[in-house]
């Protein structure tokens, strides 16, 4: 939690600072694609909703996307990021087990002001919406970790809305290409459910993981100019 609330500061620093960077921009419309990496934090607190000493591990994290920047600077983006994180339980004598990793693929559309020079400094931010699209897949590990002759675990994840803000530093080597330092908060809940079999009984069980996260990424994008 320690590192997330580091990445939460900062996004906060890049949004202070991307008004007034942007401000030298020039009024020319343009379209661009990029690719972003970086590191996720997850922000959750407990993994799984109301369930003491669950956690998810951070973790890298890709994606990309395509924009259009408006004359004025008001732009649209539509992104798509890649996020896998580790799901771990603490079990009696206070060890952390991992019973499987939780994959989100958010598909986004992004409301920015997104800043353009022609060479230099600028920034942007925005807010943006849309479905994840997740799975999850069981650890074939966990029985041995917890030392037991383990059943058979199959946990379904349903799609899910997700919300976010995200700000950042942009610099333009030329006016096709830039690179950024991006900081981008997501808020999701994912719901599942799954069946527990030993070979004899099988119990059902549902739930909900919370897969709020902060990634500080960066990006790599180029720009087409649009009359």
């Amino acid at each position: 939690m320690k590192y997330g609330k580091l990445a939460g500061l900062a996004i906060l620093v890049m949004l202070f600072m991307a008004g007034p960077a942007a401000a030298q921009d020039y009024e020319v419309g343009a379209m661009s694609v990029g690719i972003f990496g970086g590191y996720s934090f997850s922000v959750a607190g407990d993994a799984m909703e109301d369930v003491d000493g669950t956690e998810f591990k951070h973790q890298f994290t890709g994606g990309g996307g395509i924009m259009y920047r408006f004359p004025m600077g008001f732009a649209l983006e539509i992104d798509a990021q890649y996020l896998n994180f580790k799901y771990e339980e603490e079990i009696d004598d206070g060890d952390d087990v991992e019973f499987g990793k939780l994959t989100q693929v958010p598909l986004m559309l992004w409301a920015k002001w997104q800043g353009k020079v022609e060479q230099g400094i600028t920034g942007h931010g925005g807010v943006g919406a849309g479905i994840s699209f997740t799975s999850f897949d069981v650890s074939d590990d966990w029985s041995d970790e917890l030392g037991v002759d383990g059943g058979n675990f199959d946990i379904e994840t349903d799609t899910s809305f997700v919300f976010g803000v995200n700000a950042g530093i942009d610099y333009f080597f030329t006016p096709e290409f830039s690179i950024s330092l991006d900081g981008k908060y997501l808020y999701s809940k994912v719901d599942y459910e799954g069946t527990y079999s030993d070979g004899v009984d099988e119990v059902d069980f549902d739930g909900t993981f919370n897969g709020h996260n902060i990634s500080v990424l960066l990006g790599f994008r180029y720009w087409f100019p649009v009359e």
